[in-house]
């Protein structure tokens, strides 16, 4: 019903950016827009985490470049490590325990492990120091500040320390330390040389707050510098770059105490210890959620080398947790935007507002508004509230209805808005928003008494969009009906019946990817069936071997010597190599040799020469490797695709291809095996015909090329070309002393 309509449509995701947007609480991916990704923690311990006291501060928390786990507990002055293969952990040999000496610790918090170093940063906070390690000999390397007046005492001066707190370095090797004494954060270059400007450049932006962690991490703007402080009353996010200027203040009144700082591309993790759980903050976005499932304290956050958030709860009597940072979604976001149709574009009074989503999941659940004007103003929105449209200006759609009618008339604007939401676990993807303009109803199917008078016209308008509107979904799928013919586009549960198109049986045991793929090969394989070109690549796609395929007949010809042409010599057929004595006469019967009664027949002119070679005619082999055919089912298979792509008329054997030679097993010196192999093939009237051919009895024997002892070689104390020598001496000698001449023979 909409072959002859061309209705206009204007698409609001624009560039996959959703330009001229305002959203809040949602997350854009590649051009969709989705309920932001939480991390999802899945325990049975919920009680054993629910009783751990909270940690007077933080702890360290950091990961070596071989997946090794480094965490410090500053109850016990010890830093412990987790082996990535036998997951063990024990404390770091050679170096702990209370003290000031180095070597010892006395509160030991924040970690940080640095890979173009290869060494491991102690912030020493008891000592007021930082202590460096070698991670392979654990050897102490050095210490920060270089030099103090009196070992382990605070002081506020440039590249000395008061509470070393929180570590973290760029991809230069810089390294920052929060001094939470001094209530500041130092910059130091790869060589412990402090750099001042930096903290004159932060102090100016921080304000009434002290910094109490921080982290580096690459973003899509760049690398960023992360620090946690703590207001007067809240919390702040502090955002600059690596020379000290404030891009960003995120404020937060979640929590009052927190611990544990992470940070990945535009996500910042935090522990809350108020409310016992790890909430989430975007870059650009403030407040995202919190994690679901975990509930108990924490020290400190990192990642490991597979993207997961390690959680440590500063207690020795649980292990390291270890929470996915994707599994969970927030439970609401939603966006507005507009206007996008002026007043002169407005050239029909109907609209079509349509969602593009993916399949809802359950417990997902979308809400589209709009609101209709006669200027530019916006409308109201609540953005800190959960209901942001409730201003009765904006129209509510029904909840998961993806389309809808909109009589504008007599309005000139229209402003578009949407609402998702979830229970947690699943989220509704949005891909696309349009708006159809110039719409034409069914109403232009009736005769034209109908759309003349302006009253019937408005009423049946009316009347028939409550009717198309039923039809909606109808129609969509005629409008769709290509994409059931696409390989790559048609829905998983048609890829049977696209491939029946094809005749073509899928394998219930192939992924989608392959059944798509087959599909999609169908009809090139189809062009070369009954080739060896196609039977290879059959067996290939569908078995996933590679095959030689070979066909006796292109190897076979008449015998025939070799003959002289000009000066040259051409070569003739090898008989037993590739020639073969003829099965029958070239004229098939023939009386008084060939000939049997009722068995025979003559041949026409047409097949003179064909039953010489009516043995190895419509017949191929097929080798596979052995390790590729497998069992008697794999053989099977093999054996049905060979069948299936097979000419009719022809003949297939498959041949596995194994080792001939085993050392130990199938190859024995002397009994199954010969060094030096065969001589070379000796052609009649050669030069070669003499030294390489003998006729009749065992060829002679040849060092490095045909010795068998005991067959055609004997030890003896000369070779036969000398003991030839001295006999032809000996005989010549007596023929001379007794005066007597043998005649020729």
């Amino acid at each position: 019903m909409t072959a002859d309509t061309k209705p206009q449509l204007l698409y609001l995701n624009r560039e996959n950016c959703w330009l001229d947007f305002e959203q809040r609480g949602l997350e854009l991916r590649d051009g969709q827009l989705s309920l932001p990704s939480l991390p999802l923690f899945e325990t049975t311990r919920i009680e054993e985490l629910g009783n751990l006291p909270v940690p007077d501060g933080p702890a360290g928390l950091a990961v070596g470049d071989d997946g090794t786990i480094y965490y410090s507990d500053p109850g016990a002055h010890r830093v412990f490590r987790i082996n990535p293969c036998s997951e063990e952990t024990c404390a770091m040999p050679c170096l702990g325990g209370m003290g000031s000496q180095p070597n010892s610790f006395q509160t030991p918090r924040g970690l940080l492990f640095n890979a173009k170093r290869r060494a491991l940063y102690v912030a020493d906070s008891g000592n007021n120091r930082i202590q460096i390690f070698n991670v392979d000999t654990f050897q102490l390397v050095d210490i920060w500040p270089h030099a103090v007046s009196i070992l382990g005492s605070p002081s506020n001066e440039p590249g000395n320390f008061n509470k070393p707190w929180s570590l973290a370095s760029d991809a230069q090797g810089n390294v920052y330390v929060v001094d939470v004494g001094n209530q500041r954060v130092q910059k130091f270059d790869p060589r412990g040389r402090v750099e001042p400007d930096f903290w004159d450049t932060v102090s100016g932006s921080i304000n009434d707050a002290f910094p109490t962690e921080v982290a580096v991490a690459q973003s899509s703007e760049g690398e960023r510098v992360v620090v946690l402080a703590r207001a007067p009353g809240s919390l702040k996010i502090l955002i600059f770059d690596t020379t000290g200027q404030l891009s960003q203040t995120i404020d937060s009144d979640e929590s009052k105490d927190v611990a544990g700082l992470a940070v990945s591309g535009d996500s910042i993790y935090i522990g809350d210890n108020e409310h016992r759980r790890i909430l989430k903050y975007g870059v650009d976005k403030a407040f995202v959620g919190e994690a679901r499932g975990y509930n108990g304290p924490v020290a400190a956050l990192a990642f490991d080398e597979l993207g997961r958030l390690l959680v440590h709860t500063g207690s020795s009597a649980i292990e390291i947790l270890h929470v996915a940072v994707e599994g969970a979604f927030g439970k609401r976001g939603f966006m507005w935007g507009g206007p996008f149709v002026a007043g002169n574009v407005l050239l029909k009074s109907w609209f079509s507002l349509k969602a593009i989503p993916d399949q809802l999941p359950a417990d997902a659940h979308l809400r589209l508004f709009y609101h209709l004007a006669d200027d530019e103003q916006p409308p109201m929105v609540l953005e800190n509230t959960d209901q942001p449209f409730v201003s009765p200006t904006w129209v509510a759609m029904p909840l998961n209805v993806t389309d809808g009618l909109i009589c504008a008339k007599p309005h000139s604007y229209i402003w578009v808005a949407l609402e998702l939401s979830g229970e947690g676990l699943t989220s509704p993807t949005l891909n696309q928003l349009t708006l159809e303009y110039d719409h034409e109803s069914y109403l232009r199917y009736f005769p034209a008494i109908y759309r003349d008078d302006p009253v019937k016209r408005a009423f049946l308008e009316t009347f028939l969009a409550l009717y198309e509107s039923f039809f909606d979904d109808t129609e969509r799928d005629i409008r769709r009906l290509s994409r059931l013919f696409d390989t790559q586009g048609a829905p998983s549960e048609f890829l049977a019946w696209l491939a029946g198109w094809l005749a073509l049986d899928l394998d219930e045991q192939w992924s989608e990817e392959k059944q798509r793929t087959a599909i999609a090969k169908a009809f090139d394989l189809y062009g070369r069936r009954g080739t060896a070109a196609g039977l290879r690549e059959s067996l290939r796609f569908f078995a996933g071997v590679d095959a030689h395929i070979e066909e006796p007949i292109l190897y076979s010809s008449w015998w025939a010597l070799p003959a002289d042409v000009g000066n040259e010599q051409v070569d003739g057929a090898m008989l037993g190599f590739n020639t073969t004595l003829a099965p029958e006469e070239a004229q098939g019967a023939v009386l008084g040799t060939t000939a049997t009664y009722d068995q025979s027949s003559l041949t026409t002119v047409e097949e003179f020469g064909a039953p010489l070679f009516s043995n190895v005619a419509h017949r191929f082999v097929v080798r596979l490797h052995k390790a590729q055919m497998g069992g008697a089912m794999r053989q099977k298979e093999i054996e049905a695709i060979i069948e299936r792509e097979k000419p009719a008329h022809t003949m297939a054997h498959v041949c596995p291809i194994e080792p001939g030679i085993k050392l130990g097993l199938k190859a024995q010196i002397g009994i199954d095996s010969v060094l030096g192999g065969e001589p070379s093939l000796a052609r009649l009237n050669s030069s070669s015909f003499t030294s390489n051919l003998q006729l009749g009895g065992q060829p002679a024997g040849r060092i490095g090329e045909q010795g068998r002892l005991g067959q055609t070689t004997r030890l003896g104390d000369a070779s036969p070309d000398v003991r030839s020598s001295e006999a032809a001496h000996s005989h010549a000698h007596k023929t001379t002393s007794g005066g007597h001449k043998h005649p020729d023979r």
